[in-house]
C-alpha cells in the first residue's frame, strides 16, 4: 500500500532510526546530509526496507547516491515512482 504524502517522511526517518540506532530523531533534518550517516550495507538496508514499506521498486539503473542524500531526497523519489 503506498504512503499518502505527507506520511512519506515520517516513513522515511523512521527507517533510517531503525537502521542508524546511533541517530535521535532530532539529529535527523529533512535537508540534512545522510551521506555522512550511510555505509554501503546501511544503503542496501534503506533501499530493501523503503521498498518494502512504500510499494515501490528501485531499478539499478536508476540509483545514484544523490537519491540518499537527504530525507527530502529520499521522499521526493518515491512520490515520483509512486505517481505522485
Amino acid at each position: 500500500m503506498a504512503n499518502a504524502p505527507d506520511n512519506i517522511q515520517s516513513t522515511v526517518k523512521t527507517v533510517l532510526l531503525e537502521i542508524l540506532p546511533h541517530l535521535s530523531e532530532g539529529e535527523l533534518t529533512d535537508d540534512g546530509n545522510l551521506l555522512e550517516q550511510l555505509d554501503s550495507i546501511s544503503v542496501m538496508t534503506l533501499i530493501t526496507t523503503l521498498e518494502e514499506r512504500c510499494s515501490i521498486k528501485f531499478e539499478p539503473d536508476e540509483l545514484s547516491m544523490e537519491i540518499f542524500e537527504s530525507i527530502n531526497a529520499i521522499s521526493q523519489t518515491i512520490k515520483y515512482k509512486q505517481g505522485d
